[in-house]
C-alpha cells in the first residue's frame, strides 16, 4: 500500500513539474526598433537555431538579424520602478530592487541601411543571448580600427 502511494505521489509530482522542464523557448519583448513588420511591445520568441541569423517571431510578424551584419550590441538594465529617495530606501529595506533587462542590437540591413532592435527579457535569457552574440557576431566585439567609432560589445556584467 505504501509503495503504491509513493508511486502515485511521484507520478503526480512529475506530471505537475513537467511543463517547467519542457519549456524551451522563453518569451522576449520587442521594445522598439526599425522593424516595419513587428509592432513595438510585441511578445515573441527569439529563434537561435539558425547559425547565420537570429530570428524574432511574434504574432504580429517576424524579422531576422544576420550575424554577419551585426555592428554592435549592448546589454543594459534599468530599475523597474522609479521612486523618490525615501520610498526607495523603504523598498530597499524590505525587498529586492526589481530591474528590467535589455539588449540593443545594431546591424546593417539590406543595401547597408542601419537597423536597430531592443529586446527585453529575464536576466537568464539575456545572458544566453549576449553569449550567443559574442560567439556568432565576432566582428562586433573586435576593437575598432583607427579613426572608427568603437563597437559596443555587451560590456556590462551580469552581477
Amino acid at each position: 500500500m505504501r509503495k503504491q502511494a509513493a508511486f502515485v505521489l511521484a507520478a503526480w509530482s512529475c506530471l505537475i513539474c513537467a511543463p517547467a522542464f519542457t519549456q524551451q523557448a522563453q518569451n522576449v519583448i520587442y521594445v522598439r526598433g526599425t522593424s516595419q513588420t513587428v509592432r513595438e511591445g510585441a511578445t515573441g520568441v527569439v529563434d537561435k537555431a539558425t547559425p547565420s541569423e537570429l530570428r524574432f517571431k511574434s504574432g504580429s510578424g517576424e524579422f531576422s538579424i544576420p550575424y554577419a551584419g551585426i555592428t554592435s550590441f549592448r546589454y543594459h538594465e534599468e530599475a523597474q520602478f522609479h521612486l523618490g529617495v525615501l520610498p526607495a530606501i523603504a523598498v530597499g529595506l524590505v525587498t529586492y530592487w526589481a530591474k528590467r533587462h535589455f539588449v540593443t542590437i545594431t546591424w546593417n540591413g539590406e543595401n547597408g541601411v542601419p537597423e536597430v532592435a531592443t529586446f527585453e527579457a529575464p536576466k537568464s535569457v539575456m545572458q544566453g543571448l549576449v553569449e550567443l552574440m559574442r560567439a556568432r557576431a565576432g566582428k562586433a566585439c573586435k576593437p575598432a580600427q583607427r579613426g572608427q567609432i568603437p563597437a559596443t560589445c555587451g560590456t556590462q556584467s551580469f552581477e
